[in-house]
């Protein structure tokens, strides 16, 4: 494919010369026609005056008009010729210049004056004009003075007022010479003009799509250490400051995905240190000690508590990684969401009870969707896990199911202690953990991250949102779709609340 300077400059001097070759026609054409209506227009003023002088005398037909007045028709050299014809064809008069020769006789029959183009007796190019008119009949008037440029043919008695054909032509070298000098003025013009539009074109082009190469180099220049480097778009043309825009946004982006990537690698090495490094240590201290075979089981449990670890931290990688490149299969079901969510409680409740936590339930009757139940076991079990984990000793959960029309509304809320708005925009980032020390060996950062790219490939949204100072909120919408078809329709909602304490679970019944 061309650059774009090749066919800037191709199509701006393309459309140079077409402009300047209409306007040179139109200009050639212009002067042409009046140069040649100029010429017309002495042809046309001498047969005027030639009419004017001609006169029925006694019966025939005259011409007075001195030498003096006009010398052209009795020259030798470059002379103009003039002829009369009655309307039978018989010549009346002919200018002294014809001698023995005469001009054509014209048969056009229109009575308009008309000029054409001619060969001339002498064999010049010549230029006539034709005109039509009734002389004058002065019987008994007195000639002038000077002796006659024109040569009668026959003593013709013309009947009065009858009509004359006078043609009067003349050479056209002078024009000829004046339209050739104006067609090479005009070629000189347009091989200028076409000179000029290619330096100007071409410098013009050059200049304007500076800024474009600018940008170019700068571009071919990045590499993964100038990810921060920025375009300016102050200095830029008006046309090229979104692109601008467009690249630093860009750039922007691959900055933080590399920086991402970075820090997951470290994350990834940070998780799998203390795990490695209890294996060589436990292993170590078994070796040393081979025959105490109590230690060994010790060791042996230790160590199998490591790879487990190691196994969770791995598979919820695999996890991502599958979600993220669209391998993760998913199997659509028809699943009582109500219930389903009664269910995925009840491994979560001893440890509830245990930390004396209240758990507020606000849920319709029956609610149906379609949806893969083992992904979404996955994020409502994380959920409810944080929330069980997360909040203080006698806290309070909550969970409210909704649905408006076709859609769906899931929260899970509990109190929290030490959280802050600005740790709300890095819950949903891999290894991320409030406590930066990383003390615990159960968690692992990859719970909300995981929920959010399962949310993501059911459909789902899932987000986060501090609704208190000590209440933190997740909230998991989408689609709803019943085995009809239809819209499901939810029975009138009750507040069920639920203690994890056994005294309150006897006063409130499902």
């Amino acid at each position: 494919m061309s650059s774009i300077r090749s066919r800037l400059i191709t199509g701006l001097l393309v459309g140079f010369c077409l402009l300047g070759g209409a306007g040179v026609l139109v200009l050639h054409v212009a002067i042409r026609k009046a140069l040649t209506k100029e010429f017309d227009q002495v042809l046309q003023a001498k047969a005027n005056a030639l009419a004017a002088m001609t006169r029925v005398e006694k019966g025939s037909i005259d011409l007075d008009y001195s030498k003096e007045f006009m010398p052209e028709f009795t020259v030798s050299k470059s002379p103009d010729y003039f002829q009369m014809w009655l309307p039978d064809g018989r010549c009346v008069l002919r200018s002294s210049s014809l001698r023995h020769s005469e001009l054509l006789h014209p048969t056009i029959s229109t009575r308009a004056p008309e000029f054409w183009n001619m060969r001339l007796p002498d064999g010049s190019n010549g230029r006539a004009y034709i005109m039509r008119f009734i002389p004058d009949d002065q019987e008994g008037a007195e000639n002038m003075a000077g002796s006659l440029p024109s040569t009668e043919v026959s003593p013709v008695k013309p009947a009065k007022q009858e009509m004359i054909l006078l043609v009067v032509a003349r050479q056209r070298s002078e024009l000829d010479h004046r339209l050739h000098a104006l067609g090479t003025v005009l070629l000189l013009v347009g091989g200028v003009f076409i000179v000029a539009a290619v330096v100007l074109v071409a410098l013009t082009v050059r200049k304007g799509l500076a800024p474009l190469l600018a940008l170019g180099e700068q571009t071919a220049a990045i590499d993964a250490t100038s990810l921060s480097m920025r375009f300016p778009e102050e200095n830029m043309p008006r046309e090229l400051r979104p692109i601008c825009s467009h690249l630093n946004d860009l750039l922007a982006r691959l900055e933080t995905s590399f920086h991402r990537e970075r820090q997951f690698s470290a994350d990834v090495a940070h998780e799998l240190r203390t795990p490695i490094a209890e294996l060589r240590t436990w292993t170590e201290v078994a070796l040393k000690w081979p025959g105490d075979s109590e230690a060994t089981t010790r060791t042996l449990r230790k160590t199998l508590d490591a790879a487990l670890q190691m196994e969770s931290l791995i598979g919820r990688l695999f996890a991502l990684a599958r979600c993220e490149v669209g391998l993760e299969m998913v199997d659509y079901q028809i699943v009582d969401f109500v219930e389903f969510l009664k269910n995925s409680w009840v491994v979560l409740d001893k440890e509830a009870q245990r930390k004396g936590l209240q758990l507020h339930w606000t849920l319709p009757t029956k609610l149906q969707l379609k949806t893969d139940a083992a992904i979404l076991r996955s994020i409502v079990v994380n959920l409810l896990t944080n929330a069980v984990e997360y909040c203080p000793a006698g806290g309070v959960i909550e969970m409210k199911l909704k649905s408006v029309g076709a859609e769906f509304d899931l929260e899970i809320s509990n109190s929290v202690e030490n959280l802050n708005p600005s740790d709300i925009p890095h819950f949903f980032e891999r290894f991320w953990r409030k406590d930066s020390a990383r003390t615990s060996s159960s968690h692992f950062g990859l719970g909300l991250p995981l929920s959010k790219e399962f949310a993501h490939l059911l459909g789902f949204t899932l987000r986060a949102r501090l609704d208190e100072p000590q209440k933190i909120c997740f909230l998991l919408s989408g689609s709803l779709v019943c085995k009809s078809g239809q819209t499901p329709t939810c029975a009138t909602q009750r507040d069920l609340t639920f203690s994890t304490n056994r005294e309150a679970q006897k006063e409130c019944r499902i």
